[in-house]
């Protein structure tokens, strides 16, 4: 009975014609939000899994159900042996695949590949343990997770987050950092902008707004590859603000500056400064909220809200890539909200990168990367370390990984960071087997039914019938 089930011809159409409606859904879905959320709804959802099982059970004993096999049933075995190849060969790329990324700067080595599978890492007394935390696209239900282990729980995730920062007085005794608040206004669009500085971040201790620079360092030092005006603020010591200010032509303006009134740098278009907030000792706190833009490649990664301690009186909010640190009922433990990572036993070094853009636009016409592989444990002495160039079109093959040039994240004056996409399909063979064995098992039936239609064929078969009648 159970045979005659999954072999039936009612199951394979119910299986294909699911597939089929799965597919569809899975393409609509990708066109309107993007690839990760199909993968969600669909390409990964237990019960996609379940219809190729289901198919793949169905081929298989309907195969094993013309046994014993003839010579005519050969179109037929390899169409299926086809088909159970290419499912067999997608499992194991889905089980034991990498599709990664692989991040550069120009003059760096890395040997680090980072998977779009969000972990958590608790690391206390030396002990590190990473838990998955899948990801959930925006709109779906998340329910906390409680690490009691740790005395943590995450209470909130958020599928596309935007960091919302805000800097406060720090406590008595509590060592702190300059923040300001500028307002620029002028120009000439008459365009009006704020802007945060705070010292115990170098990345936001310079901020460029427009052609200008905005800094907290009063020496006005900033990298050799920065033009245009300069604004610098600092504390006098004693409470007060000192600004100094640089324009295009190189002439300096400095002078005490207070809170809500607006001084001029000299710069072109009547441009005004103000010094909206100053707090001489302040901290930073982040928070996240949900992204105006949900979905697509430039879409913000994701974000947790966790609580700790038996009454989940501290909260702290981890974009994906950040580490904190807390005291838990007496006990530290650092957390870490990152993407997987794998690190490969081989480095990888990016010596220059390369654009081209097309005549008179600023649109990029091709892009590459001249690369060193350094591998001292490769058994084969002519790849233990080796130059090439990896394109948009000619990708890098080492080992078992394959490095694509995925894009790149520009800078001034040139770009400097190059992406690589980087992939391991253990089950390519068995799949292009598979649409070999396929297409052969299709030629093969078409041919068989062309001939049994011919006309030799059927004068052959009615002289047949006419002898057995005879």
């Amino acid at each position: 009975m159970v045979f005659r089930f999954f072999s039936s011809l009612k199951l394979a159409v119910v299986v294909m014609s699911g597939l089929t409606v799965a597919m569809i859904v899975a393409t609509v879905i990708e066109s309107v939000a993007d690839t990760p959320t199909g993968q969600y709804y669909v390409y990964r959802a237990w019960w996609f899994k379940t219809l190729l099982v289901l198919l793949g059970l169905n081929i298989l004993i309907t195969a094993l159900s013309r046994l014993p096999w003839k010579k005519h049933h050969a179109a037929f075995l390899l169409a299926h042996a086809g088909i159970l190849l290419l499912l067999v060969g997608s499992a194991v790329t889905d089980r034991f695949g990498i599709d990664g990324m692989m991040r550069i700067q120009e003059g760096q080595t890395s040997s680090v590949i980072e998977i779009q599978d969000p972990h958590l890492f608790f690391t206390e007394d030396g002990r590190i343990e990473s838990i998955p935390l899948p990801w959930q696209p925006p709109g779906t239900r998340f329910r906390p997770r409680d690490f009691s282990k740790y005395e943590v729980t995450v209470e909130q995730f958020i599928s596309r987050a935007d960091s919302k920062f805000d800097f406060l007085k720090a406590e008595p005794g509590t060592l702190g950092y300059p923040a300001a608040k500028l307002r620029i206004q002028g120009g000439p669009m008459r365009i009006t902008q704020e802007y945060w500085l705070f010292g115990g971040d170098a990345s936001w201790r310079s901020i460029q707004a427009g052609p200008a620079w905005l800094t907290l360092d009063p020496e006005l030092r900033l990298p050799r590859t920065t033009f245009g005006p300069i604004f610098g603020v600092h504390t006098d010591g004693r409470g007060g603000w000192l600004y100094r200010a640089r324009n295009s032509a190189g002439e300096m303006r400095s002078g005490p500056i207070a809170v809500g009134e607006p001084v001029s740098p000299g710069w072109k278009g009547d441009v005004t400064v103000t010094l909206v907030e100053a707090i001489p000792n302040a901290t930073n706190r982040v928070e996240y909220v949900p992204s105006k833009m949900e979905y697509g490649p430039q879409a913000p990664p994701s974000a947790i809200r966790l609580s700790a301690g038996k009454k989940r009186e501290a909260s702290i909010w981890l974009g994906l890539g950040d580490r904190a640190s807390l005291e838990v009922e007496g006990r530290k433990i650092d957390i870490a909200y990152l993407p997987k990572r794998l690190v490969l036993p081989y480095s990888v070094s990016l010596d220059r990168f390369q654009i081209e853009y097309y005549n008179g636009t600023v649109n990029p016409m091709s892009y590459s990367s001249e690369v060193t592989v350094s591998d001292p444990g490769n058994p084969e002495a002519a790849k233990k370390s080796f130059a090439t160039t990896v394109s948009m079109n000619e990708p890098l093959h080492h080992r078992d990984l394959t490095f694509y040039q995925s894009s790149y994240e520009p800078a001034e004056p040139r770009p400097t960071v190059s992406l690589f996409s980087v992939n391991r399909d253990p089950g390519r063979a068995m799949k292009y087997w598979g649409s070999i064995l396929l297409t052969l098992g299709t030629i093969l039936l078409f041919a068989s039914k062309l001939k049994k239609k011919s006309p030799r064929a059927q004068s052959t078969a009615h002289a047949g019938a006419s002898e057995v009648s005879a």
